[in-house]
């Protein structure tokens, strides 16, 4: 075989941290003899915060049949996703307390609207009481979209292309995927997937450069086909 081609193997593994909310409930009549002022029945705060997912797979071999090697890391997912998730972070409280304000304001609001009736209903009293909780929660929501899809880790290695073409990955718990590449080209991609430990491991794409190149090729000529005046 060609001592020069070569194979990179890419592999994404695991799910990067992901938001969820966290909400603080102040009770203000832990602060007041009695009942609070303006019928405020909390003080409600909510913020995102991080949850880290550590159900993967962190080793992978990859054997040519030649020699064994471990897939190395490229990318750590989870530093990118916290690092944005800091930079961001001063904001989130910002506007977290700005939708405390709103849900105390609105607390206030029914109090008003509904003080009156309520010392003649207990009916009302208790509307009015879920009117306050309903406008709390409403107003106090943190932002927690996350990129679901993105892999905690991506690794990669660089192996020799063996002669026949077949290569295969592991991890110590067993799974095991063997996949076959272009052994006459110079220069071979595959991107493989694992979702979570003890998973299947996937091929998500397997392409050589020649074929890339190939491909960039014939569609200039194409174009340039397509344009000739006729």
């Amino acid at each position: 075989g060609n001592r020069d081609a070569a194979t990179y193997v890419f592999l994404e593994t695991g799910s990067a941290a992901y938001r969820t909310e966290k909400k603080i409930r102040l009770p203000l009549a832990l602060f007041y003899a009695g009942r609070p002022p303006g019928g405020i029945l909390y003080a409600p705060i909510a913020f995102p915060q991080l949850q880290y997912r550590e159900d993967f797979d962190g080793r992978f071999i990859v054997n040519n049949g030649i020699r064994r090697s471990y897939l190395e890391e490229l990318v750590d997912m989870d530093a990118v996703v916290s690092s944005e998730f800091k930079s961001d972070f001063p904001g989130e409280m910002a506007k977290a307390m700005i939708q405390t304000a709103l849900a105390v304001a609105a607390q206030v609001a029914i109090e008003v609207a509904t003080k009156k009736q309520q010392q003649d209903s207990l009916a009302v009293s208790l509307f009015a009481t879920i009117a306050k909780v309903a406008a709390a929660e409403a107003f106090t929501q943190a932002d927690d979209r996350s990129w679901y899809s993105l892999p905690k880790r991506i690794l990669v290695q660089r192996v020799q292309t063996p002669p026949k073409g077949v290569i295969g990955v592991s991890t110590p718990s067993g799974q095991t995927k063997t996949f076959r590449v272009d052994s006459k080209s110079h220069t071979n991609f595959v991107f493989l997937k694992s979702l979570k430990q003890n998973s299947p491991i996937k091929v998500i794409s397997n392409f050589t450069l020649d074929s890339a190149i190939a491909m960039s090729n014939n569609y200039d000529e194409n174009l340039y086909a397509f344009t000739l005046p006729k």
